[in-house]
This record gives structure tokens, C-alpha cells and sequence, in this order.
């Protein structure tokens, strides 16, 4: 603050004795007076009338005051006896005042869910100056925790739950009141609380499931524990569940999936036993059509699913896993749980009162929680017989043309009247082997396979007989 004065007590006694006013500036952050109105050797200035200082203007960067001046000693040459306009610079209080020391602290490393201290005391101040103290987070961007800054010197708060190590960076800035603020940083480690956690995973029957997933998250951010799979005790051991309310979700082929609250997990509790968690069956559904080569449905014929015994799976209450065509050849299996679907070796179609060759497939597609579609059309064979010479051909009456599924003999035809062409309708389209045989005649014919493809379309093939012995 810039002034003029005739005080002459502001400088203290037997100081200011030029009798007139004087320019003054005030200190207002120190409270100190300096006067400017004075010679390069500090000599009062020698103007002697009224009103000889005036208009003292502090310049906006506060370093030069400008005023005006009578005085004929402020410069060493000034002989023009007259007021002039003087430009005197200020000694900046910065420059008689050093800057504090910021110190922002230890590292740290604790836990989620502790109360944390953050300690600046060790900050200083080589001129006792009062200091002032703002905190802030540097890092993460997230999460935010929130300081208490009841005591700026010493913020606290409680650390966030991280689903990692998370390093959180405070920055502290100290200031006071004069120079520019100095900063300093420190690091909060921030360490996940942890907890074991053990069970059991079993089906309806009580027995263990293999292969099932469990998953643990935390509700509150969704902090995931190691995934853990089951073998085939059915057992689980995760070590690293996140402390606080998680949720359990097991999974598994064939199953429902289950969802467990797992309420208020304290690490310091020791391991917690989660019990037995049941899995329910996932249920399927297998529905199809069955034709005759002729494209009629087959009507009132039987569809099974059989196990490696070659019995009827049976379903969770005991129902045969069976299932018969209606007038449109339309079939459905339902209620097929997880269980099941896991003995299901073959399907088979049957229809005894209707001779129709079985047809057994291998492995069927059934997708638990799906509804499953199988069709089948059966298709039709033609098969030519003949003879590797004439004198052959003339002893084919009597053979027996035959159909073989492995090596058993699902349907035969007998060579008869000069009939050498045998058409075999409804069989299955799958791959078949085909042979001759006329052990009288001692003629034998090479086994032919054949692949039979569905519809009305006859697929041919063609045995030739041969005498014993000659191939």
C-alpha cells in the first residue's frame, strides 16, 4: 500500500526528521513501513515546502512505485528546480522470505477397509511463516476416496476396496501465503482383502459333479476370485474371494445353473465352508419325423434312446426315454435331464408288427436346455445278381442275397424263377453291407458295402458270384 505521510513516527524514533511528507508503502503481509522519497544513500529528502511529494503509484507487478517529488537528491544530478516524476523499485517481500519445504509423507501399504493417515507434519518453514495445506488425489482416476480434512496437515480416509493391488497417489501442496506453493506426493498402497472359501458341487442325487465352473464375484464392484473347475469329487477350494457380500455362480454341462448369496465375507474369519451347492438337471427335448422310403409317415412306430447296455435310458422319475410316431410320423421325447443325456449311447427305430429293419444311430444330438430335432427317411436298395461266367449264372437260382448291419442279417431276398434283381424298400439310410451266398451250388459272392441313401429312389449295387475258391 502506497501512501503519503507527514507522520515521522512510522519509521521509528529520530528516523524520519525532514520535517515534510514523505512517500511511504506499507507491508500489509510483513506489517512493514519503507519510505521512498530518499537518496541513493538513503538521505532524507531535502524538499522543504508543502505539498512536495505527492501521487505514490504502485506499479500492477508490485516492484516500482511512482510518485511525484520536490526533492533534489533522489538522483545525483537534478537541477531543474523543478518537481519531477520518479520510478524507485520495491525489494519484493519474496526475495527477504524463503519458500516452505513440503513433505507429503511415507509410503504406505494397507488394506481395504483400514483407516489411513496421511501426514505432512514434516513439512517446514525456514521463516515460521504460517502454512497452509491442500491435498489432493493424483491417482487412480478412479476409485475417488474421500479425504477428511478436518486437520489439513493430517487428512484421513478410508481405503476403497480394489480388486487388485491399487497404488493410490496424493499430492500435497504447501504454501505460505507469500512465495508459490511447493508440492510433494506420497503412495498409498491399497492390498485386497482376501478370504478362503470351500465346498461342494453335487446333482439332484446327491452325487458329485466334475467339470463344474464356480465363480465368485463381489456385488459392490464385481471383484472376481479365481474361476475354479471341479474334478471328479465335485469339490472346490478358492483362496482369494474379495472381503464384503459376493455372490457364487455355478455352472456346469447338462445343469442348471446355480446362484448362491455368500453374505459378509470376513478374511479374518478363517476358511468359510459353503456346504453342498445342488445343481438341478438341465432337461431336453428331442422331436422328429420318421418316412418310409415311399415318403409315407411311419405311423405307430417306436423311437428309444439307449444306453451302452442296450436298455432304455430312463429319465429322473423313472419313465423310459421313449417315444412313438403318429399318423404324421411325428415323434417326441421330452423330460430329458442332464443325467440322461449323458448315458445316451444310441437312438433306435423300431416298428416289429410292421417288419421294418431297425435303424440304430449312434451318439444322437441331444442339447441340454434345447428342444432337439432328428428326421429320418428311410430309403430303398436294389441290388442286381450275377455270375463271373455262364456256367455261374446258370446255378444262381437258390442264392441267397442278403442285407448285413455288422455281421448280422437284417433282411434276405432268395434268388428264384430266373429272378436276378431284388429291390429291398425301408432300409435304413445308413451305410449296409450286401453278399450272395448259394453253399449249394458252392458259389460265394464278395461282401459289398454300400451306403443307402433316403427317399424313393432306389440305390443300386451289384454282386457278382463266383465258385468257391475263385475271386
Amino acid at each position: 500500500m502506497a501512501f503519503v505521510s507527514e507522520a515521522t513516527n512510522l519509521l521509528g524514533a529520530g528516523i524520519d526528521n525532514n520535517g515534510i511528507e514523505d512517500v511511504f508503502i506499507h507491508d500489509t503481509a510483513d506489517g512493514t513501513t519503507e519510505r521512498f522519497d530518499v537518496g541513493s544513500g538513503g538521505a532524507e529528502g531535502d524538499a522543504v515546502a508543502p505539498f512536495s511529494n505527492q501521487f505514490p503509484t504502485i506499479s500492477p507487478d508490485g516492484t516500482f512505485v511512482a510518485f511525484q517529488s520536490a526533492s533534489t537528491n533522489i538522483v545525483p544530478v537534478d537541477f531543474n528546480g523543478s518537481a519531477d516524476i520518479f520510478m524507485v523499485g520495491i525489494t519484493p517481500l519474496t526475495a527477504l522470505n524463503s519458500p516452505p519445504t513440503a513433505d507429503a509423507g511415507l509410503e504406505q501399504t494397507v488394506t481395504e477397509g483400514d483407516f489411513v493417515t496421511l501426514d505432512a507434519s514434516a513439512s517446514s518453514d525456514p521463516d515460521d511463516d504460517v502454512l497452509d495445506f491442500t491435498w489432493k488425489q493424483v491417482s487412480p482416476a478412479t476409485p475417488v476416496v474421500a479425504l477428511d480434512l478436518s486437520d489439513p496437515e493430517m487428512p484421513t480416509f478410508t481405503a476403497p476396496d480394489v480388486t487388485d493391488q491399487t497404488d493410490f497417489v496424493f499430492q500435497v501442496s504447501v504454501s505460505d501465503g507469500i512465495n508459490p506453493p511447493v508440492t510433494s506426493n506420497t503412495t498409498v498402497h491399497v492390498l485386497p482383502s482376501l478370504a478362503e472359501i470351500t465346498g461342494i458341487v453335487t446333482d439332484e442325487n446327491g452325487d458329485p459333479v466334475e467339470n463344474a465352473v464356480v465363480k465368485v464375484l463381489r456385488n459392490s464392484d464385481n471383484a472376481a476370485a479365481t474361476e475354479f473347475t471341479t474334478d471328479f469329487t465335485g469339490t472346490f477350494d478358492i483362496t482369494d474371494v474379495h472381503a464384503g457380500d459376493n455372490t457364487i455362480t455355478v455352472s456346469a454341462p447338462g445343469f442348471e445353473a446355480s446362484i448362491v448369496d455368500l453374505p459378509g465375507v470376513d478374511p479374518a474369519g478363517g476358511v468359510i465352508d459353503v456346504g453342498e451347492i445342488q445343481l438341478a438337471g438341465m432337461t431336453a427335448e428331442l422331436d422328429g419325423s420318421v418316412f418310409l422310403s415311399n415318403g409315407a409317415p411311419l405311423v405307430a412306430g417306436t423311437v428309444e434312446l439307449l444306453g451302452n447296455n442296450g436298455k432304455v435310458v430312463l429319465d429322473a422319475q423313472g419313465n423310459p426315454l421313449t417315444g412313438t410316431t403318429d399318423s404324421a410320423g411325428e415323434y417326441k421325447i421330452p423330460n430329458i435331464d442332464g443325467v440322461a443325456v449323458s448315458q445316451v449311447a444310441t437312438l433306435r427305430i423300431s416298428a416289429p408288427s410292421q417288419g421294418l429293419i431297425p435303424w440304430t444311430v449312434a451318439s444322437p444330438a441331444i442339447i441340454p436346455g434345447e428342444v432337439s430335432v432328428l428326421d429320418f427317411q428311410y430309403g430303398s436298395l436294389q441290388v442286381s445278381l450275377t455270375g463271373s461266367s455262364a456256367a455261374v449264372r446258370r446255378k444262381l437260382d437258390g442264392t441267397a442275397v442278403e442285407l448285413l448291419f455288422g455281421n448280422v442279417v437284417v433282411a434276405r431276398n432268395i434268388a428264384s424263377g430266373g429272378v436276378r434283381t431284388f429291390t429291398f424298400p425301408n432300409v435304413p439310410a445308413i451305410p449296409v453291407r450286401v453278399r450272395g451266398t448259394n453253399n449249394a451250388a458252392r458259389l460265394t459272392g464278395q461282401i459289398v458295402p454300400v451306403t443307402v441313401n433316403p427317399g424313393s429312389t432306389p440305390t443300386t449295387v451289384k454282386i457278382t458270384m463266383r465258385p468257391f475258391g475263385i475271386f
